[in-house]
C-alpha cells in the first residue's frame, strides 16, 4: 500500500484527558470501563507472549466478573445523553477493534463524526448475552446499550472512584474526565487501491 501511494481521508479526532490542556488524537477506537481495562488485561498478556482472538474474549469475561460500574455523565453535543451508574462507553472513528470486535459497528472514519456506545449498569447475565453482538456488528440493535453519534464528546466523573481509565487505540491513556472533538480537520492515511 506504501508503495502504490494511495491514500484515503480520515478525520482527526483530538482528545483532552484530565491529565492537563495536552492534546492526544486517536485514530480509531477509544473507551472508558470494561473497554479500557480489557485493552489493559489484553496488553498484558501480549507482553506475556500471548496471542489471538481468544486473549479478547477471555479479557472481555475475566473483565464482566470483576469490575464495578462506575458513575459517569455523558454530553453529547453540548446535550446530556445519559447519567449514571456505567459499564462502559466505547468511542470510535473506526469501527473495529479487539480481534474483529465491532462496539461501534455503524462508524466510518471519514464522515467528520464520532460514534458512542454506552453500556448502563445491568446485570452480569444480559451483559453475557449481548456479547455475540459485539462480533455480529449489530450491539447498536441492542435494547441493552445506548448509542449515537455527535461532534463532540464529554465523559465525566460523577465522583472522584469514577475517574476511571481511559483507552485511545487500544492504550492506556490517562483517566477521565475526557473531551473529544471532531472539527472537521482530516489527514490522509495510507489505504488499499483499487483492485484490477
Amino acid at each position: 500500500m506504501i508503495a502504490s501511494g494511495t491514500t484515503a481521508p480520515m478525520d482527526l479526532v483530538s482528545v483532552r484527558l484530565s491529565e492537563g490542556s495536552v492534546v492526544s488524537y486517536m485514530a480509531n477506537v477509544g473507551g472508558t470501563g470494561f473497554d479500557s481495562h480489557v485493552c489493559e488485561r489484553v496488553n498484558a498478556q501480549k507482553e506475556a507472549g500471548k496471542r489471538g482472538r481468544r486473549i479478547y474474549l477471555n479479557a472481555l469475561i475475566h473483565t464482566i466478573f470483576n469490575i464495578s460500574s462506575v458513575n459517569l455523565r455523558v454530553v453529547a453535543d453540548g446535550r446530556d445523553v445519559f447519567e449514571g451508574p456505567c459499564y462502559s462507553i466505547a468511542l470510535g472513528n473506526g469501527k473495529y477493534s479487539g480481534s474483529g470486535m465491532r462496539q461501534v459497528p455503524l462508524a466510518t472514519i471519514d464522515d467528520g463524526l464520532l460514534d458512542y456506545m454506552i453500556v448502563p449498569k445491568v446485570s452480569v447475565t444480559r451483559i453475557l448475552q449481548e456479547i455475540p453482538r459485539l462480533f455480529r456488528g449489530n450491539v447498536h440493535k441492542s435494547p441493552t446499550v445506548i448509542s449515537g453519534r455527535c461532534r463532540s464528546l464529554m465523559i465525566l466523573p460523577l465522583d472522584s472512584a469514577s475517574a476511571d481509565i481511559v483507552e485511545l487505540d487500544g492504550e492506556i491513556a490517562g483517566t477521565l474526565p475526557l473531551a473529544i472533538e471532531m472539527d472537521g480537520k482530516m489527514i490522509q492515511a495510507v489505504a488499499p487501491g483499487k483492485t484490477e
